[in-house]
């Protein structure tokens, strides 16, 4: 099921940022460690989604791993992260609805960290299981709501 918003997501894509760096306050660091945080951009989440090449996945461990590399950082902020990472696949789609493919990118290919496919993407997990098998990627169902990347694993780009 899409997100519905005010403002259309491509906007929101397209608003202009930059990477914010945030000291780790003593009384955060139980939950995130010592050192310094990055806060993304939906930009940037986007140009290393578009890297990854067909066949392979990310988790959204080693997306932030990525952008923790990039920055220098001890941390990539897992909450905004997500954020944008939903951003983003919200505006692909809306793309994808309207005909542009200027933007569009594989976001359905970050998984979580245990393999399962991300339930707040749009469409749902129907769609984003179709999507992986579109790709030769096999889903295993458990539960009702859960669909995992068999042997995931070994597709995560490094």
């Amino acid at each position: 099921m899409a997100l519905k918003s005010k403002i259309p997501f491509r906007e929101k894509l397209d608003k202009p940022e930059s990477p914010q760096y945030i000291q780790i306050k003593p009384e955060q660091e139980k939950r995130w460690g010592k050192g310094i945080m990055v806060i993304s951009t939906p930009r940037e989440i986007q140009d290393i989604i578009r890297s990854i090449p067909t066949g392979k996945l990310l988790t959204m461990d080693s997306l932030r791993n990525i952008i923790s590399l990039k920055h220098n950082v001890d941390i990539t902020c897992p909450l905004t992260t997500g954020i944008f990472l939903r951003i983003l696949a919200e505006a692909c789609e809306e793309s994808r609805n309207q005909n542009i493919t200027k933007d569009f990118v594989t976001y359905w290919r970050v998984l979580q960290k245990d393999g399962s496919i991300n339930p707040k993407f749009p469409g749902g997990l129907i769609f984003q299981s179709q999507l992986l098998e579109s790709e030769g990627f096999h889903i295993i169902k458990k539960g009702e709501n859960k669909y995992f990347v068999s042997n995931f694993q070994s597709y995560i780009l490094h």
